[in-house]
């Protein structure tokens, strides 16, 4: 079997410019390189290997605004070049988090100060990046004072569910609340949400997960006592808080317990992950609960112990694990207090943990590797990205590790090199790319003024993604594009043979009979992107005794 490279592609139109993945860690895949500082990215699969971008942007420097952008599967942006902006101008808009709409498009949630004040707000985008809602996104809430870090998810039924940190009439004491936005944007719970929790003291930013019923399961950081405790609430279709009011406790163990993070259980409940300090202010560890549909704690009192090692564990992150357990992350100290390395741990839907005691070492090489993104791998076992610093803090780097179901790294012992770019990248965001592997966003400073956002795919084995990649079962067969933008013609084929197009989600597009020894077939009523060319042999000759795959970009 023959592997090639095969790009055949129309003329780029008007000016955009089309760039394929590469598998040079110091070039990688620029999603957006405009003037002044692009920060604050965000990223979500949207089916069929492409992903979906958000970040902040102040091109226009005397304002910062939300601006999207996707790529496909081959690595080429499929909307305007250096993104479409779903934020109008002249104030600044803060904290996108983005969720793929399940159909190829967004949708996206952020904090703009246009009323003086934060407020929160959404937009959603189709598969075309044309925002579908209110111009400049709906507003969500704008009660008095600040309400900022908004987190949302799907409600099921083609809209959102979305919550955040609220401060108002109380400026530096907060609680949390939550709103759902249906199919055509329009709000569904009361005027500037439903509160979650609003206890003495303060509520943490919030994180949320379905609950399998067009509802939501939160949890937060709550300092209603003398310490920072875990609390959850879940929420109800109709808006209605369905456990104990302001929230069940999780955990209120001594000390404070900090940035929780969560994921479902595969039943309708969740696990709840957090930094935990009940050994000691100079020390922190990692915890778990789970909790079920009706609002009860699964495992032991405050928690299990996901990794209580010596020193410090920061930043939990946790993902599903496909079935009732989870996989977990964090960065941890243990090799010694000047250097933090990336370790992982699966547990059980019993609250067991099922890997190394501890946790397996992601990576563990020298200086610090922090801020680690986690997501499914599709079989059980996750990639994770990360910060690295291993080259020196004026040229910290982005690597990557999959680790499988039963806890054992599957690239490079102490990760991939994502990119290598010169001076900074920070801050990376990874999502599946559907095949075992993923695709990782970040904030980059390789010019060594600004910061732009780049992306790089790492397909299952570890490899850098390399663009269209092309299977050849026959030398003769040759594919080009016919001077008419959108044409393609192909020949080399015996007679009577069949050609079918098919788009990146495997929909066909195209079928014909060849009939002779050129033919052409027609993308240009087709979206931009890769589509698979599919020869089937002659049946009654049988010449061709296996199919031929070709792939083609539309630009």
């Amino acid at each position: 079997m023959k592997r090639k490279l095969l790009t055949v592609a129309l003329l780029a139109i008007a000016n955009n410019l089309f760039a394929q993945w590469t598998n040079n860690s110091a070039v990688n895949s620029p999603v957006c390189v405009q003037p002044n500082n692009q920060t604050a990215s965000c990223i979500t699969s949207s089916g069929g290997g492409s992903a979906i971008f958000a970040w902040v942007d102040v091109r226009n420097s005397t304002d910062r605004d939300v601006y999207v952008q996707k790529v496909n599967s081959g690595g080429i942006m499929q909307w305007t070049l250096n993104g479409i902006r779903v934020s109008g101008q002249f104030y600044n808009c803060y904290e996108p988090a983005i969720i793929s709409d399940g159909a190829g498009g967004a949708f996206i949630t952020w904090a703009d100060d246009r009323n003086g004040t934060k407020d929160i707000y959404v937009q959603k985008v189709n598969s075309s990046g044309s925002p579908q809602w209110t111009a400049n996104g709906v507003l969500i809430c704008s009660a008095i004072d600040d309400q900022t870090y908004p987190a949302l998810i799907s409600d099921g039924s083609n809209g959102v569910i979305i919550c955040w940190y609220d401060a108002r009439g109380t400026a530096t004491v907060g609680d949390v609340y939550a709103q759902r936005v249906n199919a055509s944007g329009v709000v569904q719970w009361a005027t500037d949400g439903v509160n979650i929790c609003n206890s003495l003291g303060y509520e943490e930013r919030p994180k949320l997960v379905t609950d399998g019923s067009s509802g939501a399961i939160l949890a937060w950081g709550d300092k209603r006592g003398s310490s920072v405790d875990i609390y959850a609430q879940r929420i109800n279709s109709s808006g209605n808080v369905l456990w104990t009011a302001n929230g069940v406790k999780i955990c209120d163990a001594n000390n404070d317990q900090h940035t929780p993070d969560i994921s479902v259980n595969g039943s309708g409940g969740a696990i709840i992950t957090w930094e935990d300090m009940r050994g000691g202010i100079a020390t922190s560890d990692i915890y778990a609960q789970a909790i079920n549909s009706g609002g009860t704690v699964q495992w032991a009192s405050n928690g299990v112990g996901v990794c209580t090692a010596n020193s410090e564990q920061h930043w939990p992150k946790i993902v599903s694990d496909g079935g009732t357990g989870a996989i977990i992350s964090w960065y941890d100290s243990r090799s010694g207090i000047t250097s933090y390395d990336i370790y992982a741990q699966k547990i059980s839907s019993s609250g067991t943990p099922s890997w190394t005691a501890n946790g397996v070492a992601v990576c563990s090489y020298s200086d610090d590797q922090t801020y680690q993104s986690i997501t499914s791998d599709g079989s059980g076992g996750a990639v994770i990205s990360w910060y690295d610093d291993r080259n020196g803090g004026s040229n910290t780097d982005i690597y990557a590790q999959k680790i499988n179901s039963s806890g054992v790294k599957q690239w490079t012992s102490n990760g991939v090199v994502v990119t290598s770019a010169s001076n900074k990248q920070e801050y990376p965001h990874v999502a599946s790319d559907g095949s075992g592997g993923a695709i990782v966003v970040w904030d980059d400073k390789r010019t060594g003024t600004d910061y732009d956002i780049y992306t790089q795919q790492v397909l299952s084995n570890g490899n850098l993604s390399v663009g269209i990649e092309d299977v050849e079962l026959s030398n003769k067969v040759k594919i080009y594009p016919n001077p008419t933008k959108g044409i393609f013609m192909i020949n080399g084929i015996d007679s009577k043979a069949t050609i079918i197009v098919e788009d990146v989600f495997g929909n066909i597009v195209s079928k014909t009979k060849y009939l002779g020894y050129n033919c052409t077939f027609d993308l240009r009523n087709q979206a931009k992107g890769v589509y698979t060319i599919r020869i089937r042999p002659n049946k009654q000759t049988g010449t061709e005794t296996i199919e031929i795959a070709k792939k083609v970009i539309l630009e």
